[in-house]
């Protein structure tokens, strides 16, 4: 049956899965960029003291998008977060270079206190610009464009549970033009936006592997209850509500 999420519900019960008492922890990567579709051309900076003529494109924007994905996660309450010093230390006693974690083909040599590693590519990044002529009208839309190739991988078994490009496309603003009539409008910082975008859909992804969404309770008015709230549903999602069948074996 089709679910009407009618308003914000927080729940407050503790969920387990997969056999393990409390909150998994995940340890988050430097995320690589391929900078060869990388851009920062239209991305203003300034109001947060960056200077244009010395800051690393690429750099900033792998440091920039990684917290952003940490607060993504740490916001759903289901997981938690090695902090990246913690992760750097943690390393450099186990003899493990940053770098050399994730192609160790899936061998992490059981890295004590992290339950999944996060790690990736920012494969593109930029502004994308469209529109149409004609006569004396003038339409123009431009929109900045973010994927990312990303992997999760289980530390206790090398196991790769996730692999997946995520990409998302944000409006960054419009302008339309009649002889001397011109309008326009433009968003913000579209470009941290579709960063917040793209690391609120992988956080979901990769919670909700280890965590489905799940009803947990039935209201007498007929509202239910989710193991999730407004983390990852606003109201007006419509959701899909299903009763797991047994279990089978492929022969």
């Amino acid at each position: 049956m089709n679910v009407r999420i009618a308003a914000m519900i927080v729940v407050l019960w503790p969920l387990v899965s997969w056999g393990q008492a409390g909150k998994p922890t995940v340890a988050i990567e430097q995320i690589a960029t391929a900078a060869q579709n990388i851009s920062c051309e239209g991305w203003d900076r300034s109001s947060e003291g960056w200077d244009r003529s010395s800051y690393d494109c690429n750099a900033d924007l792998s440091e920039g998008f990684r917290v952003m994905l940490e607060t993504a996660i740490i916001k759903t309450g289901k997981m938690d977060v090695m902090e990246r010093r913690s992760l750097e230390l943690l390393l450099q006693e186990q003899g493990l270079g940053a770098t050399g974690l994730s192609d160790a083909g899936g061998d992490m040599g059981g890295l004590i206190g992290v339950d999944y590693l996060v790690y990736g590519t920012i494969t593109r990044f930029g502004q994308l610009q469209g529109g149409f002529s004609f006569g004396g009208i003038q339409s123009k839309e431009l929109s900045v464009s973010m994927g990312i190739d990303l992997k999760v991988t289980d530390v206790s078994t090398g196991l790769i549970l996730i692999a997946d490009e995520i990409a998302e496309t944000v409006q960054v603003g419009s302008s339309f033009s009649f002889g001397d009539v011109t309008q326009a409008q433009t968003r913000a910082d579209p470009f941290a936006e579709v960063q917040r975008v793209v690391s609120n859909h992988i956080a979901e992804a990769i919670v909700t592997t280890r965590i489905p969404v799940k009803v947990i309770a039935v209201q007498s008015n007929g509202t239910l209850v989710l193991n999730y709230g407004d983390v990852l549903f606003s109201p007006g999602d419509q959701l899909a509500a299903f009763v797991v069948g047994e279990t089978f074996v492929d022969p």
